[in-house]
């Protein structure tokens, strides 16, 4: 007749999982979705079209015919910002930044260009109409500044 060989009946101990498996499968996999969504983001953001679809996700921000990534060197035609009582209008802007300073809750500019820059805030209390506070024409800041996120919004 044949040889048929049956196949032995598994033991307990191949037929229980080992509880720990779950333990490090599930966190593993956790971390590497993390990892695909942050490599994901950062993909985006080096491209126009990630770049433009992050500044339209800005309130109050309008800008025109702009170009570059958001982790490197960014131009437009035009940008314009609105909120917090202030209004922010740049001609011609360049910039490079460094997004690692968002890290320390602090915005860092590299470089910032801009034909001109206007800064006009809303009327306090005691002011009447609103107040220009900075028109520039042909400003360049070509060292690192850096202002902390934590006093924005606050009157001083």
């Amino acid at each position: 007749m044949t040889d048929e060989k049956r196949p032995e009946p598994a033991s307990e101990t191949t037929e229980r999982r080992h509880p720990l498996r779950w333990i490090v499968l599930v966190p593993g996999l956790l971390a590497l979705i993390l990892v695909l969504l942050v490599a994901g983001i950062l993909l985006a953001l080096r491209s126009e079209t990630g770049t433009t679809w992050v500044i339209q996700q800005v309130p109050g921000l309008s800008v025109q015919s702009g170009r570059g990534s958001l982790l490197g060197n960014w131009q437009a035609r035009h940008l314009h910002w609105q909120g917090y009582g202030i209004t922010l209008d740049l001609v011609a802007p360049r910039i490079d930044w460094s997004p690692s300073c968002l890290l320390q809750k602090q915005v860092c500019l590299d470089t910032l260009h801009a034909d001109r820059i206007t800064v006009t805030t809303a009327p306090s209390d005691s002011d009447q109409g609103l107040q220009q506070v900075c028109s520039c024409q042909h400003s360049i800041y070509p060292s690192r500044s850096a202002w902390p996120m934590s006093s924005w919004g606050r009157s001083s």
